[in-house]
């Protein structure tokens, strides 16, 4: 076999040095993290945070998402009514607020409308939330 004939191999992507923390959403170099392995990928100064903080940090980013989903399924209203039922005061009030959001507005399109007509002042919670833009009038 002739190895010089073939070709030589293409490049992918090149990926930036270093991990992403998981919990402050930024890329650092490896020597912030401790040295275990792949187990976490959080950084040193992260680390530091208690556990029941960076899990209530991470309750509350999965409640923002469920606002950008096109429909509330039966399976993102029972994980509301599981956090809910949360111990962290702030993502108790959020998934609350969730699930009346469901219950109105059920569906993306037209749920800004269907708030405002409905249930302005929840309308107005969500907006000092900063979940949803704020429009002059």
């Amino acid at each position: 076999m002739n190895y010089d004939s073939k070709k030589p191999r293409e490049r992918g992507k090149i990926k930036p040095p270093g991990y992403y923390c998981r919990v402050c959403k930024v890329r650092k170099l490896r020597d912030e993290f401790p040295g275990m392995a792949d187990k976490g990928r959080v950084c040193k100064a992260c680390a530091t945070v208690s556990t029941g903080e960076r899990l209530g940090m991470r309750h509350e980013e999965e409640i923002y998402h469920f606002l950008r989903q096109a429909n509330f399924t039966e399976q993102t209203r029972e994980r509301l009514d599981y956090l809910a039922q949360s111990k962290n005061k702030k993502t108790r009030e959020l998934a609350e607020l969730m699930l009346q959001v469901a219950k109105l507005a059920p569906y993306k399109k037209g749920r800004l409308k269907i708030l405002s007509e409905l249930a302005p002042d929840l309308l107005k919670k969500l907006q000092d939330l900063g979940l949803v833009a704020t429009y002059g009038k």
